[in-house]
């Protein structure tokens, strides 16, 4: 789960860059649901798919995008999917404005959401700076 909320900048922006730039296979871009309909299967085994038994995995897996600062050896399409990543992500915007207790109605906010909010956070300021270089280096 911590890889994929250390990924989730970088393969959002990646995905942004791809489409600006017209890139064909932008939306597809470690998208589970669009690579099980245009992968076979043996592609997805050498990417390691999270979707896959891990004794049906082949290796060496999905290569991790540039900058992302963390590898896994299970494809981060999924890792980006997993119910917590996508709930730490929903929950950022409700904490980002102050109002995250609104977002759980009273429940009692655990620890484990706020090291995940603060992981993610921490992803989105490297990916921040990442893409000031960028800018400021000429690069588009």
């Amino acid at each position: 789960m911590i890889a994929g909320l250390r990924l989730l900048p970088t393969i959002h922006y990646k995905r942004s860059k791809m489409e600006r730039e017209n890139h064909p296979n932008a939306r597809e871009y470690l998208d589970c649901s669009r690579c099980l309909e245009s992968v076979p299967e043996i592609g997805r085994a050498r990417w390691n798919c999270g979707l896959m038994a891990p004794a049906d995995r082949l290796g060496p897996g999905f290569p991790t995008p540039p900058g992302a600062g963390v590898s896994s050896d299970v494809c981060p399409g999924y890792l980006i999917t997993l119910p917590q990543v996508i709930e730490t992500a929903r929950a950022r915007l409700h904490w980002e404005r102050g109002c995250l207790s609104d977002r759980y109605e009273g429940e009692p906010l655990t620890g484990l959401l706020f090291d995940c909010l603060e992981i993610l956070q921490a992803a989105i300021g490297d990916l921040e700076s990442r893409a000031m270089n960028e800018v400021s280096n000429g690069d588009r």
